[in-house]
């Protein structure tokens, strides 16, 4: 079955407007693995993005970055789904993690 591109498109905009905060049962969110936390802003030149950097416990060594783009299928945008893979790296790697909250197709269109 294939959904016609102006019925998709309304269902993605309706599934953006959902209420935005914490998506995960605290029995899942690993928050037992050791992770410092901080809200940020990245610049673009398209204009602020949020994010939320992960440093290890033992704060960040210079041992590299890792840039996570959260999954949902560049639909449904909720970066909180990739908290335990954000601390689970950012402890067992040692490296800081930038989750960056984006906003997917259909409301912001490739520009090159």
């Amino acid at each position: 079955m294939v959904l016609p591109v102006w019925l998709a498109d309304g269902a993605a905009k309706l599934m953006q407007r959902a209420p935005r905060g914490p998506r995960l049962p605290s029995e899942v969110a690993f928050t037992e693995v050791p992770a410092t936390t901080e809200e940020i802003t990245v610049p673009t030149r398209h204009g602020q993005l949020r994010a939320i950097r992960y440093s290890p416990p033992s704060g960040p060594a210079g041992g590299g970055v890792y840039l996570n783009l959260h999954g949902g299928g560049f639909v449904i945008r909720h970066p909180q789904q990739d908290d335990p893979l954000c601390r689970f790296i950012a402890f067992h790697a040692g490296v800081t993690v930038i989750n960056l909250d984006y906003i997917p197709a259909p409301q912001s269109h490739f520009r090159s």
